[in-house]
């Protein structure tokens, strides 16, 4: 990674945060080999503001700057442990890099973020849910040693 900060977001980050989720919501659309389930438009909407806002004052919501300029962002949280679970978990919600910027190790970076924050807070697992029809950040995830763990199946109901 070259002269880039990884820092928590702030409240002012956001707008620009809704941004970028936008466009990862478009991309995933585009390769989406299935009825795209998500709603396309959410993350540009004054839910999905509070919803960033949310991270940032109960979860950790990380932004990627160079210079002035946001290049990215990563969501995660801590899930709380579920009875039939024998570890907590770390789960990033997302992890997003400006196309212009990819390839130069921000994604790698982030992704030791929260393995910084799992390993501080005694969390022994981290995951990530990511499109199927997503190759390239299914690859991405397992170089940075995400594996395969559950397989989620869907079927449309008409």
């Amino acid at each position: 990674m070259s002269d880039y900060v990884i820092r928590l977001a702030t409240e002012d980050d956001i707008k620009r945060v809704q941004e970028l989720s936008q466009e990862l919501m478009e991309y995933e659309k585009s390769i989406s080999k299935n009825e795209f389930m998500f709603n396309l438009d959410w993350a540009l909407t004054e839910e999905g503001y509070e919803n960033y806002k949310s991270n940032i004052s109960r979860d950790e919501l990380f932004v990627v700057c160079d210079n002035d300029k946001i290049i990215g962002y990563m969501t995660c949280w801590i899930n709380r442990r579920l009875p039939w679970l024998a570890y907590k978990t770390m789960e990033i919600g997302n992890l997003y890099v400006d196309k212009d910027y990819r390839g130069e190790g921000i994604g790698t970076e982030l992704i030791n973020k929260a393995k910084e924050l799992c390993k501080k807070n005694d969390i022994k697992y981290l995951k990530i849910d990511v499109s199927a029809d997503n190759k390239k950040a299914v690859d991405f995830y397992k170089k940075n040693g995400l594996y395969d763990y559950l397989i989620e199946q869907y079927t449309e109901i008409r």
